[in-house]
């Protein structure tokens, strides 16, 4: 066999015989588990075709949003609740996707809805929303829905408040300046959980809300964003309920009705910002007295603590009354209902949520579209922008359509695929008689079937599909994961472009191996492998020449869904699948002590060389901490900086080594020496191998960070200019490991940072689950007016495996953990101690723990169990060594 070292994977050149079990088993490849449901072709099936085109092809009137937040805090609920009002509290098994979704009640992949809505007594407009998961392992998804999106929808839960992965949302939305608007959900559970007075429960919003104000100042952004709800980015919602509101629809409800004798639309200004009202005088006022209520208070929770008190007392005759009074008994035909549906029904009614929150995102992010200019700064890396913006205006004026996909979505047979992404420019038609062609990166043509628009899993066919709509193409042909732009001709805009590398909010560090169970089922592994890397594009895939895929996730959560996927619907075959590992990094912490040279005899020359650490230049390290992305300007340009930064050292720099977690140096220091000596080739050679010996190091063949490589001699180049290469490139190579290994090698290994919600009684059992697993708490402290704590500890990411099930299932399910990257720190011991019964020992102490990597990994990685000294070392700097 052939074998490629890419996904690329070439099974149509195989040539081998099958016997019966076998072809009985590829008969049975077919059976797969209905992971995902049959696509519905009845989606806005009430409107004529005429009014459907009109709607779909006025942009202006079309909105993509994303809907985020974290864990359970209700997004959803909020699509649901716009989508359909009529919803029975104790089933919502149509609006999942996959079938496993409702039994773990958690979404799983961004999930696409769109729906009409009436934006005046006339027009109608289109809403597509992006169900986004909230998992910590699956948030990597929000780079692909952004890019095409109009703005975001961050739910946030007012008992839980900022959790870490709502502060890792907002960071993240915040550097791609997206237009942000804030629901704060569940407000019924401060009536009936918390049982908070009125007043206390505005001074938890308002202490929430100064707490998302006083995070989003310490990014230090260059956008002055505050969140107010007097400036109408902020809403309250309890979608469980269907309540939603915001100050101005409030304001609007007294105006309609008129109750205190007086116009409230011109005063929704006074409804927050520590406004006063006194009932008995009717008066506004700016500062508190003896007689006067919070105007919020007295107009916003007064109101719905009555409705809830109203319902949940279970008073038939008061319930009756209320209804007649406010005309809205004819909504209600079935008297023997659950009084949570009448309360749900009553403040659906009241509040008319759906058209409320239609209405607020139109007025939020209708007049704030992203032209084609503004999005291609989402999907490339823009320079030389005024010259690169003429090419793409001529390209335009050829008709292009450019397309964006963001996914692919398995039909129900598994065997075609859905394409699903936005039309960012131009039109595509699909009739028989001129079926149009779209166009990969590489030019590589293909056809598509038809085209589709969706929500859900519904699905309803089109002849023609226009800009800024979100649709689906029924392409025969597979794509390549990295096919994410297509074109309806031949000109490729990434000729004029470069596209920016995706963006991980939470970077995957995380691996597992897997392989066939059977050989002869390898390039079935390999198409379903393939399959799943254009579904999962926040994944890495790497198929090897011994036949192993290695499978890089962010946790344990997705790569279990993924085996899922491969083992359930696309391959159906056994898996032999390796224990979970991680990638380590080698550094040091000292400088050499003694100096590493080389010495040829052969050519007559010799090179003298150290290591040290850069860990404590504070510039790099500022430079190329990256993680927290709270400066765009640094994300985009790292490499300029660091060509700057590498000016100031041109005297002694000859080369740098970047990564994505550090860097590593290769200066001189001796300037007695004359350069001249130095052909091209030569220091083209030095160049070349320490970069070699940055991506491969000598204790386990891991890349090296923060290591600078001091030349401080060389004899002989001005003698014998014509050196063998070949020799010449190991020579330099033992140079460079051996002054490594001298300078105190250390190993990093990535660590998590883990936020855990519980019950104030679980800390005992939560603490000693972290104490086993190496962890270091911060801090924990009670959540103000819950019942909830809160603890923040760091994890290394190879002791987090099977963590959070076992805080879930010792806490009976009341507990919540967020995982995400925090930084490489030094693994403690040794790793050049020699201990020879380390690999049978189970519990490994701190000093040997090193030690315990280092044999982990070279065995996996086919080496000896102990590094020999002597591959990395010259003869003669031994002999010296021992004397």
């Amino acid at each position: 066999e052939d074998k490629k070292h890419s996904l690329g994977y070439d099974t149509n050149n195989l040539s081998f015989q099958l016997d019966e079990n076998d072809m009985n088993s590829y008969k049975n490849y077919k059976k797969r588990k209905n992971i995902f449901k049959p696509f519905v072709y009845d989606l806005f099936s009430n409107i004529d075709k005429l009014s459907f085109y009109k709607i779909i092809k006025n942009r202006d009137k079309i909105l993509t949003l994303v809907v985020s937040g974290s864990l359970h805090h209700g997004k959803s609920s909020l699509i649901r609740t716009i989508i359909d009002t009529n919803i029975n509290l104790s089933s919502n098994l149509s609006y999942y996707y996959r079938t496993d979704e409702y039994s773990i009640n958690t979404s799983l992949r961004s999930t696409i809805y769109s729906c009409l809505c009436q934006t005046n007594k006339k027009n109608y407009g289109m809403m597509h929303f992006f169900d986004t998961p909230g998992h910590s392992t699956l948030i990597n998804q929000l780079d692909s829905v952004i890019r095409v999106s109009d703005g975001v929808v961050i739910i946030i839960d007012i008992m839980e408040g900022l959790t870490l992965t709502t502060k890792k949302i907002l960071e993240f939305f915040l550097m791609q300046k997206t237009e942000i608007f804030i629901i704060i959900n569940k407000l019924d559970r401060l009536i009936l959980e918390l049982r908070l007075p009125p007043d206390y429960a505005y001074k938890k919003v308002t202490k929430l809300i100064e707490n998302i104000n006083y995070y989003m100042h310490t990014l230090q952004s260059d956008r002055d964003l505050k969140f107010d709800p007097i400036q109408e980015n902020i809403g309250f919602a309890s979608l469980k309920y269907g309540c939603f509101f915001t100050l101005t629809s409030v304001s609007l409800l007294y105006y309609q009705h008129n109750q205190n004798g007086f116009s409230f639309l011109n005063y929704s200004n006074w409804l927050w910002d520590h406004k006063y009202y006194n009932p008995k005088k009717k008066l506004f006022k700016s500062e508190d007295a003896s007689d006067c209520v919070v105007a919020s208070v007295f107009f916003v929770f007064y109101p719905i603590y009555k409705l809830f008190n109203l319902c949940l007392t279970e008073k038939p005759n008061s319930i009756l009354k209320f209804l007649r009074k406010n005309n809205i008994l004819r909504y209600f035909v079935n008297t023997g209902m659950d009084y949570r549906y009448i309360l749900y029904e009553i403040l659906s009614t009241i509040f008319n949520s759906r058209c409320c929150i239609q209405k607020v995102f139109y007025t939020r992010f209708a007049h704030k579209h992203n032209s084609n200019f503004k999005l291609l700064g989402r999907f490339f890396s823009l320079n030389n922008y005024k010259k690169k913006i003429i090419s793409f205006q001529h390209s335009i004026n050829k008709s292009i359509c450019f397309f964006y996909a963001m996914s692919f979505i398995p039909s129900y047979s598994g065997v075609e695929f859905l394409l699903l992404g936005r039309i960012l420019h131009g039109s595509l038609k699909n009739s028989a008689s001129t079926r149009n062609c779209l166009y990969f990166k590489n030019n590589r043509k293909i056809e598509y079937s038809n085209i589709r628009i969706l929500n859900s899993y519904s699905a309803k066919n089109l002849f023609m599909a226009f800009s800024s709509n979100i649709i689906a193409l029924n392409i025969p042909h597979k794509l390549n994961f990295s096919d994410d732009f297509l074109f309806s001709n031949t000109v490729s805009l990434t000729n004029l472009f470069t596209p920016r590398k995706r963006l991980y909010i939470n970077p995957p560090n995380m691996k597992i191996s897997i392989e066939p169970y059977l050989n002869y089922e390898l390039f079935r592994l390999v198409e379903s492998v393939h399959s799943i890397s254009c579904m999962y594009k926040d994944i890495k895939l790497s198929l090897q020449e011994s036949g192993e895929i290695f499978v890089v996730g962010t946790g344990e959560f997705i790569l279990n869904l993924i085996l899922k996927d491969i083992c359930d619907f696309f391959s159906l075959i056994k898996l032999k699948i390796s224990d979970p590992f991680i990638n380590l990094k080698e550094t040091v912490t000292n400088t050499s002590l003694i100096k590493s040279f080389v010495n040829d005899t052969t050519q007559n020359f010799s090179i003298t060389a150290i290591a040290c650490t850069i860990l404590k230049r504070k510039e790099l390290i500022s430079i190329l901490n990256l993680r927290s992305g709270q400066n765009k300007y640094i994300m985009d340009n790292k490499f300029s900086i660091i060509k700057n930064w590498a000016i100031k050292y041109k005297k002694c720099l000859w080369a740098y080594h970047v990564d994505d977690d550090g860097m590593c140096l290769l200066t001189e220091h001796l300037s007695q020496y004359n350069f001249a000596h130095f052909t091209v080739l030569i220091k083209n050679q030095i160049i070349n191998n320490f970069i070699w010996c940055c991506k491969i190091g000598p204790m386990c063949n891991e890349p090296l960070v923060w290591v600078e490589f001091r030349i401080l001699g060389y004899k002989g180049f001005d003698i014998n200019t014509n050196l063998k290469l070949e020799n010449f490139s190991t020579t330099v190579k033992k140079l460079l490991h051996s002054s490594f290994l001298l300078a105190g090698p250390k190993l990093l290994e990535p660590y998590y940072i883990c936020d855990i919600y519980f019950y104030f009684d679980n800390i005992k059992i939560i603490t000693n689950i972290l104490e086993n697993r190496r962890a270091c708490i911060l801090w924990d402290l009670p959540i103000e007016g819950t019942m909830f704590f809160s603890l923040r500890a760091i994890v290394p990411i190879i002791d987090t495996i099977g963590m959070e099930v076992d805080i879930r299932l010792h806490t009976q399910g009341s507990s919540f953990i967020f995982l995400y990257f925090n930084d490489w720190k030094i693994v403690p011991g040794d790793p050049l101690l020699y201990q020879k019964d380390i690999m049978s020992n189970y519990n490994i102490s701190d000093e040997f723990l090193s030690a315990f990597y280092i044999k982990k990994l070279r065995k996996r990685k086919g080496l000896e169990f102990y590094i020999n000294f002597n591959a990395f070392m010259s003869d003669s700097m031994i002999l010296e060594l021992l004397q």
